[in-house]
């Protein structure tokens, strides 16, 4: 069975059956070409590649299906956090690029869950679970929050990052938006990030660029990077996929934003996914 295609109609995200099935030298194709110039991850630079993805009810048969597609996306990037995903997807992953390991958290009951992929040069300090942010409002199925406290051997950088996949739209603008504003105060407050530099990846279901639900990181000393730009990530042509940072030392640039929709090709369509592949180099001077 494929997976569904998420839309958006009248503000509220819905479901529906994608529409046909996916020609793997198509999207191949289409991933090659948009990742051309991006190198392959290796522990020989001072740049970190992190990304951000949501794959659509990504689990094993869609990660058998793909792999050739997924392998390139993994291996370029040295960290690259995953929403909408359920362990099996995330360790088929890993297994695909030879120097890399996984984390994921628990699935809720549609097998959504969040997680990462990583590099064999970042070391794995810790690793946190915010279950905090799934339980609110009495709203059921909310995805909890992946946190790993890094090491990069490579050059010496320490940073936390934190993988999230906030509250959709489903069940009306006003009313989610108030779930979405309460996840991010209470993981600002869990968090409890001092002087650490900390990236916040995923998808946070709501206009970045103009909605406030972000706040709660916002106010606790996070900003949206870049903070201005209008490039959609999903299909219905909203910025809801990014990062939010805090703290970048002195030493330390991010750049190079880009952003893949490889749904705009009407040949793939959102049977890859509706959310685009999100990438920024961290730079260590």
């Amino acid at each position: 069975m494929q997976p569904d295609e998420i839309t958006k109609a009248s503000g509220i995200w819905v479901q529906r059956p994608m529409e046909g099935a996916l020609n793997l030298d198509v999207v191949y194709s289409e991933v090659m070409r948009s990742l051309e110039s991006v190198k392959v991850a290796s522990d020989e630079t001072n740049v970190l590649t992190v990304g951000s993805h949501n794959a659509a009810y990504g689990n094993r048969a869609k990660a058998e299906l793909l792999m050739p597609v997924y392998r390139e996306f993994v291996t370029r990037h040295h960290l690259l956090a995953w929403q909408e995903v359920d362990p099996e997807f995330v360790e088929s992953l890993a297994a695909a690029g030879e120097h890399y390991s996984w984390y994921c958290t628990v699935p809720n009951s549609r097998g959504q869950a969040v997680g990462f992929t990583l590099h064999k040069r970042l070391e794995v300090m810790k690793e946190t679970t915010y279950t905090e942010l799934q339980n609110i409002n009495k709203v059921s199925d909310l995805r909890a929050a992946l946190r790993l406290d890094l090491k990069d051997r490579t050059t010496g950088l320490e940073m936390i990052a934190v993988v999230v996949h906030y509250k959709s739209g489903y069940g009306g603008a006003r009313a989610t938006s108030q779930v979405r504003r309460q996840q991010s105060k209470i993981q600002a407050r869990v968090m409890r990030i001092q002087n650490e530099f900390a990236i916040c990846l995923g998808d946070y279901n709501h206009h970045l660029d103009l909605a406030k639900d972000a706040d709660g990181l916002v106010n606790d000393g996070f900003s949206l990077f870049p903070p201005h730009n209008r490039a959609s990530t999903h299909s219905s042509g909203d910025r809801i996929d990014g990062m939010f940072v805090k703290n970048v030392p002195a030493n330390v640039k991010i750049a190079s934003y880009q952003v893949r929709n490889f749904w705009r090709n009407s040949k793939i369509g959102c049977g890859l996914s509706d959310h685009g592949l999100l990438s920024w180099k961290i730079i260590v001077r």
